[in-house]
């Protein structure tokens, strides 16, 4: 493995994509040494913008299944992850894909518009926190938009409930 520094000089469409969504698209990059042509993979495949971008890849020469040479561009990875075994990857495209939440815009917003009224009244001195109990009640508000101590309690607690380990019973509650 070779790493190499050039600028991307052509791009082609992609031609194939795996089981793992990569995509695979066949880039020309111009070197010192000259122009290397190679085959790149990745999740999003490089489009006309990326012409003139200045690259640092690694190069291998690959085999593919029909015994022909080509050059397999990569980028280098983080020592930090060396370590890490691509044998995993397949196991983790068997449990599926993430499916992804989408995000609540309007409720982000109104969380910062709250918060920022907070913060306006505590600068003009008309909301006191005098304790961290404040803090947390205000902050509670910002992010739900209700109110701590007027919100109604999620469950009623059982009055007859006296705990793990209940006192034994006195004579007289005994029915026989």
């Amino acid at each position: 493995m070779q790493l190499i520094q050039g600028q991307i000089v052509a791009i082609m469409p992609p031609n194939f994509t795996d089981q793992w969504g990569n995509q695979y698209q066949d880039v020309t990059v111009r070197t010192a040494q000259g122009d290397i042509v190679g085959q790149k993979a990745s999740k999003t495949a490089l489009t006309e913008n990326d012409v003139g971008a200045q690259v640092e890849w690694n190069i291998e020469v690959k085999q593919n299944q029909r015994n022909q040479n080509y050059n397999k561009f990569t980028k280098p990875q983080d020592p930090q992850y060396g370590s890490q075994n691509r044998a995993t990857r397949p196991q983790r495209a068997a449990q599926g894909t993430n499916v992804s939440r989408s995000r609540d815009y309007d409720a982000e917003n109104r969380g910062k518009v709250r918060t920022q009224f907070i913060k306006a009244a505590i600068i003009a001195g008309t909301l006191n926190c005098k304790c961290y109990d404040d803090i947390l009640t205000l902050t509670e508000f910002a992010m739900t938009g209700i109110d701590p101590a007027k919100a109604k309690p999620q469950y009623r607690p059982n009055p007859e409930y006296v705990g793990e380990n209940p006192p034994p019973p006195v004579d007289s509650e005994i029915p026989f």
